[in-house]
């Protein structure tokens, strides 16, 4: 259940920055690449290729804003650790990415009304 509980709420949280992506970019061609950059970057940064105690200190401050960082944090500790749906960092990982998506579809949102009001 609490792989389930995860995988939701980052696949609404990923969308919306990828509406955000597509509220700035100017073509698909430029979705592409800023979408394929952000994407390499968080991977790199968020745990998922090596492991975040192993970055230097100046960056781990950034592995720990990523949505990324709590969406892998969230999969191993149901996947690997068995944590059920009553543990805290659940809810953590759940939150953080909620936010994620929440602020960036809020902003993609603006963004959209904007660029359709210029036209």
């Amino acid at each position: 259940m609490s792989f389930l509980l995860i995988f939701v709420i980052g696949t609404l949280s990923f969308a919306g920055i990828g509406f955000l992506i597509a509220s700035v970019s100017k073509s698909i061609e430029s979705y592409m690449g800023i979408a394929n950059l952000l994407s390499f970057l968080m991977m790199f940064l968020s745990g998922i290729f090596f492991d975040i105690n192993a970055l230097p200190a100046f960056i781990k401050p950034i592995s720990t804003v990523l949505p990324l960082t709590y969406f892998a944090n969230g999969v191993r500790d149901g996947m690997v650790f068995g944590a059920g749906i009553e543990e805290p960092s659940l809810w953590i990982n759940c939150g953080v990415m909620a936010a994620w998506g929440l602020a960036a579809m809020l902003l993609a949102s603006r963004l959209f009304r904007r660029k359709g009001e210029t036209k």
